[in-house]
């Protein structure tokens, strides 16, 4: 029951973002779309249920999220007031923000 009750959220989610996308309230709209066909690939397609089989897909799957389709949802709706920075900006400070959070001394440090 709850793994229908993801997928009927995730399915959701996706056609609400469709719909903001596609009646014009992007920024982007290329970079929306992108971000939709991508969220596509990775849930629907067989990487999906071999993310839960082996660590590594798993791993491929969260960083695609994570680098891939969150830098093309910040371009699509980006702050009003910070404008919109190129992609690979935000894929640079993501990348960085990313590197940080794991470096070891840090992550002890926030573990404290």
């Amino acid at each position: 029951m709850l793994k229908r009750l993801r997928y009927l959220l995730a399915v959701l989610a996706l056609v609400t973002l469709a719909v903001v996308v596609g009646r014009g309230r992007a920024a982007d709209a290329r970079a929306g779309w992108g971000a939709i066909a991508l969220m596509v690939l990775i849930f629907v397609s067989p990487l999906c249920a071999l993310a839960s089989a082996l660590f590594a897909v798993r791993v491929l799957h969260h960083v695609l999220l994570i680098a891939a389709v969150a830098p093309l949802l910040a371009l699509a709706f980006p702050l009003r007031r910070l404008g919109s920075p190129p992609l690979v900006v935000l894929v640079g400070v993501h990348a960085v923000i990313l590197w940080l959070w794991h470096a070891p001394g840090l992550r002890r440090f926030a573990n404290l």
